[in-house]
């Protein structure tokens, strides 16, 4: 053999040694996330409440680490302490017991009160975990909508208007009858 034919016998065994002896990449596992109200419609000043269930449907345990989103225009505002507070820590494989939770509330969004009428279709909410304490790849996401209505001022009922003046009538006829009895 020459210098050549061992340098490439030595790429080709140092090569092959790499493919055996290196770890096989980690494949990011997926979870199913359904939310049971994905367009919903408010006012300027109220708050949306957004449930939603997940469920494992992996052979090994996934751990829910984290969430992210994307949420627009600026007068719309994404609280996620929800999902922290009712969510566990991790999904146990499919058909265990612990698979699956939901509905829980996972997110509220809060209509800011300069909020524009409108339809906002491109919000994103992301679960993050995987096979570990530490991972954030995304395990699943979901699109929301929150559709924006004018503000309805309350309309007085009906029959207020009528009560409050037979109520000024009556005092008036007591005031009455107590001046002429005084004279």
């Amino acid at each position: 053999m020459n210098a050549r034919q061992v340098r490439l016998a030595i790429t080709i065994v140092t090569a092959l040694l790499a493919l055996v002896l290196a770890p096989t990449a980690v494949r990011a596992e997926t979870i199913d996330f359904t939310l049971t109200q994905s367009s919903q419609t408010g006012s300027p000043g109220q708050t949306l409440m957004f449930e939603g269930a997940l469920s494992n449907p992996n052979s090994s345990t996934v751990f829910l680490n984290n969430d992210s989103f994307t949420i627009q225009p600026s007068f719309l505002s994404l609280d996620d302490s929800p999902f922290f507070a009712n969510t566990p820590l991790s999904l146990a494989p499919n058909g265990s017991a612990g698979s699956s939770v939901g509905p829980v509330d996972l997110f509220n969004v809060d209509i800011g009160a300069s909020a524009t009428p409108g339809t906002y279709t491109l919000n994103v909410f992301n679960v993050l975990g995987g096979a570990d304490g530490s991972a954030q790849d995304v395990l699943a996401t979901a699109q929301f909508t929150v559709i924006v209505q004018n503000a309805v001022a309350p309309a007085p009922e009906p029959g207020s208007l009528p009560l409050l003046g037979s109520g000024l009538g009556m005092l008036g006829v007591s005031l009455l009858r107590r001046r002429r009895k005084t004279v």
